[in-house]
């Protein structure tokens, strides 16, 4: 078993595929750490691999609203809700990692988690291997996109509220009155 793994994604917003992720995770770890990608405009940068991941109309959620999401579908998760106190939520600069060692601990105990599902997730294998990372690779498929339920909520469209935890669709009920 892993001492500390890491997760990581920009949850907009946390769906059913990161719930997912983030109980595929904690099987393999003791600890688990939620990093939040994209925590402010700042840390947003593009990249060739993924050509809306920075603009702000795929980053509606603030970091606040997005580590509460997190927070609330453990809580209510059945399986998750015994473990809440073995997770930890921190905002995580991707694109700056010369600066990860002040929001987690050292490369040398937190083992990266991570699926491939896409050409940005191979991007950001590569990152942490630069940087020395230790990394696993999970399984995984596709579920759901943030693209998809962000869609759905500007349309009015209902169809997101299944593609969500209910802690998600809590969070999101009670602050996105816009």
């Amino acid at each position: 078993m892993i001492d500390i793994g890491m997760i990581h994604g920009r949850f907009q917003p946390f769906h059913n595929g990161h719930l997912d992720y983030l109980k595929n995770a904690i099987f393999f770890v003791k600890h688990l750490i939620v990093g939040i990608t994209n925590p402010d405009p700042t840390l947003t940068q593009e990249s060739d691999s993924d050509s809306h991941r920075h603009l702000k109309s795929s980053n509606p959620f603030s970091y606040y609203l997005r580590m509460l999401m997190i927070k609330h579908s453990i809580q209510l998760d059945k399986d998750l809700k015994d473990r809440f106190l073995d997770i930890t939520i921190t905002p995580m600069p991707i694109n700056k990692p010369e600066l990860f060692e002040y929001y987690f601990p050292s490369k040398n105990n937190v083992v990266q988690l991570i699926r491939l599902l896409d050409p940005w997730d191979h991007e950001k294998k590569l990152l942490f291997e630069k940087y020395n990372f230790n990394v696993v690779v999970l399984e995984g498929k596709r579920i759901t996109s943030g693209t998809e339920i962000r869609d759905s909520i500007i349309n009015d469209d209902d169809t997101w509220k299944a593609k969500v935890p209910i802690g998600t669709l809590k969070v999101i009920e009670k602050f996105n009155k816009s």
